[in-house]
């Protein structure tokens, strides 16, 4: 009798559609990481265009390759409700008409303007400048700028890109700033690529590497534990990039720093995961038997030394006379009747011990009905919503 091997069986086997599937969604989220990391190195090098630009000669010509500061008086602070969060505004008056010439307004936002003015002049104030701050803590010149405060506008290019409190010491970048443009294509980028490879790497292994098993697992520990680390890394990763303060390398630090503390997770929900598995395959209690009232063709394995076990007959009928095992699914061809002296002893779930075609047909969502025959012990291996009817069929 030839054996078949394991690069046999995994070449028999083709992959199914969940297979593909997933690792169609995987291999998308690692390309949409990839573009819009990208898009990241893109965004870090224009925000060191401006945390490199040095400031503008006094008295010169300001330019785009440039800084000016302009101090100005702090009026009031606005905080404006928008969906589930909200946009800070400071309202300030420049001092002596010193505003650089530029465009004056952020995306589209023109003076005058009734609502969504980012950066622009506030209606009636010639003189007021309504500056949309970056709202992400900590917001140090919000929270602590009252009306009268003195404030220095670092422009360029046209907008205020930063606000300092004088006085204080402490600097806000507004919305505006480019220092923080890298942070949302980052976000989505590490919300992305985690589980994106954790998914290629599954149906990998489930591909060519489960066969391996002796025994089918319902919940293997590898992908467990790599997809729970990916999920756990995906979300430290966009929390960071869009809370914690610090660039890129800080961002980046805090993602590997937490890569063995997710891994630790992975192997507590694995745990746990084949715990419940375990407790609810055991749990019999609820099937009873239910008598078949039309014929039923179910899958069934009968094991035994008696006449109706016979290699091949996967199948047993009930609810047409006496049950019976056939070969055959529509249960018409070569059936072997069960003896009437049959009686059910147990059910039980499946054990380590029973062979593994049991396992690997039911996936621990099967059962084993114990009998006996006279003298002899049948088992009889079926799906646990089946079990009710073959019980009910030979009660």
């Amino acid at each position: 009798m030839a054996v078949e091997t394991t690069a046999e069986r995994t070449r028999a086997t083709p992959p199914s559609w969940r297979m593909v599937t997933a690792a169609g969604v995987g291999l998308l989220m690692v390309l949409l990481s990839v573009a819009l990391f990208a898009l990241v190195a893109a965004k870090v090098d224009h925000g060191r265009e401006y945390t490199d630009a040095p400031v503008c000669p006094a008295g010169g010509t300001p330019s785009d390759a440039c800084t000016t500061m302009v101090p100005a008086t702090v009026v009031r602070t606005e905080s404006e409700a928008r969906g589930q969060g909200q946009q800070i505004y400071l309202h300030v008056r420049e001092r002596g008409g010193e505003r650089p010439a530029g465009r004056g307004t952020e995306r589209g936002a023109g003076p005058g303007t009734e609502q969504g003015t980012e950066q622009g002049t506030e209606q009636g104030a010639d003189d007021v400048r309504r500056v949309r701050m970056d709202d992400r803590h900590p917001r140090p010149v919000f929270d602590a700028a009252r009306p009268g405060d003195t404030v220095t506008l670092t422009y360029w290019r046209g907008e205020i890109r930063t606000v300092s409190l004088d006085g204080v010491g402490v600097t806000q970048e507004t919305h505006a700033s480019p220092a923080n443009d890298w942070r949302l294509p980052m976000a989505d980028g590490l919300l992305l690529m985690p589980p994106g490879f954790a998914l290629l790497w599954t149906t990998w292994w489930y591909r060519f590497r489960r066969h391996r098993r002796s025994r089918v697992d319902p919940v293997p520990w590898p992908p467990a534990v790599v997809l729970t680390a990916a999920a756990v890394l995906a979300c430290v990763g966009f929390v960071a990039c869009m809370a914690a303060p610090g660039g890129l390398a800080g961002v980046l630090v805090t993602t590997a720093l937490a890569a063995l503390p997710a891994v630790g997770l992975g192997f507590l929900v694995a745990w746990w995961l084949r715990r419940r598995w375990r407790r609810a395959a055991a749990d019999t209690s609820g099937i009873v038997p239910v008598r078949p009232t039309r014929k039923r063709c179910l899958r069934a394995f009968v094991r035994g030394d008696v006449p109706y076990s016979v290699e091949g007959h996967a199948y047993l009928v009930v609810g047409d006379g006496c049950p019976a095992t056939t070969p055959d699914p529509t249960g018409d061809l070569d059936r072997r009747s069960l003896s009437s002296t049959l009686t059910v002893l147990d059910v039980r779930p499946l054990l380590p011990e029973d062979p593994d075609a049991w396992t690997r047909a039911y996936q621990y969502r099967g059962v084993v009905i114990e009998c006996h025959d006279g003298g002899e012990r049948v088992l009889i291996a079926t799906r646990r919503r089946d079990a009710p009817l073959i019980l009910g069929a030979l009660v």
